[in-house]
């Protein structure tokens, strides 16, 4: 199978005005599919990961790609970890075929318009269909990665799919998503000018911030659903960054922010600030417990200072012009 470690982008993205275009062909008279609009983006939002995964050269997840399978390592390269149950994903029809080379097994029929995860065993390749559910605001982690696995894996197909039949996406953004569409710009412009190490961390780093952000609304919907065993104590210890263990909810009011370890027992930022609420302070200790995170408090003091002079000097300036008239 062909090794794609290297840019495989057959396509030219646009950005005007809420809106993005992913151009296969630059023919005036090509089709274009337009996506959102109406007061709808998140197809929109949702390919953009599948863009970062294309433009991704040195981060990529999916190395071998063949029509309908995406797979992180080549088979060899599976058989050799004896075990591994998510090496990859592929569609209805390659799942077909597959099988019925010998390539890969599975019990039961394989149904239209699916997704099948590939796992190894050990003894050998097998499928598993795709369990995707509706969001829930208290459903297990696993859950949520099956669907968002899911859409990547859609997105990425429509991308093909588009190249294959030379029409042109077009997507259609709404205000709430503009900073989404901003970042897909600057990833962009990383990439054609083959910043490939910038681009990789640039992604690892906002995919990163954003499994933060999701583990705390998991956690805090999961500490207080009613329906969880009364003998669970959730637990409200907390890691600062200077290694002292706290009670976060003498943090309650406060805005903080999230550390991830990295190897050798260092740790770096992540990007968002998060206030803790009564109602969330178990879920960032069950986070930080979890994730082996740590947290420092965002001195939001001096911000004020800075907006209070801001309005200082704009009443000054206009207390000049009034004067002078």
């Amino acid at each position: 199978m062909e090794n794609t470690n290297t840019p495989i982008v057959n396509f030219v993205l646009k950005f005007e005005a809420h809106k993005m275009s992913v151009i296969f062909n630059p023919a005036p008279d090509a089709t274009v599919k337009t996506i959102g609009g109406n007061g709808t983006s998140w197809k929109g939002a949702k390919m953009c990961n599948a863009i970062g995964e294309r433009i991704n050269v040195l981060g990529r997840k999916y190395q071998y790609i063949e029509d309908g399978l995406w797979l992180q390592k080549s088979w060899t390269e599976l058989r050799e970890e004896l075990e591994n149950e998510n090496t990859g994903y592929a569609l209805s029809d390659k799942a077909r075929k597959l099988i019925e080379a010998g390539k890969c097994s599975y019990r039961n029929e394989v149904l239209d318009d699916k997704v099948y995860r590939v796992a190894f065993d050990g003894m050998g390749f097998h499928f598993k269909l795709m369990n995707v559910k509706e969001f829930s605001e208290n459903e297990h982690p696993e859950v949520g990665h099956v669907r968002e696995a899911y859409i990547l894996i859609k997105n990425l197909y429509e991308l093909d799919k588009a190249a294959r039949k030379g029409w042109n996406l077009q997507f259609i953004y709404t205000e709430k998503e503009v900073g989404r569409f901003t970042l897909m710009q600057e990833q962009w412009e990383l990439f054609i000018n083959e910043e490939f190490e910038a681009l990789a961390e640039n992604i690892h780093k906002h995919v990163e911030d954003g499994s933060y952000k999701k583990a705390v609304r998991q956690a805090t919907a999961w500490t207080n659903n009613p329906e969880n065993p009364k003998s669970v104590d959730p637990g409200f210890a907390g890691t600062e960054l200077s290694g002292v263990v706290v009670d976060m909810r003498d943090y309650i009011g406060k805005t903080i922010h999230l550390w991830a370890p990295e190897k050798g027992g260092t740790f770096h930022e992540l990007k968002h600030n998060h206030k803790v609420e009564i109602q969330s302070a178990a879920g960032y200790s069950k986070t930080l417990r979890d994730k082996g995170a740590r947290f420092t408090v965002v001195e939001i003091a001096e911000v004020v200072d800075m907006a209070i002079e801001s309005v200082e000097k704009k009443a000054t300036r206009k207390g000049k012009k009034v004067a002078a008239a």
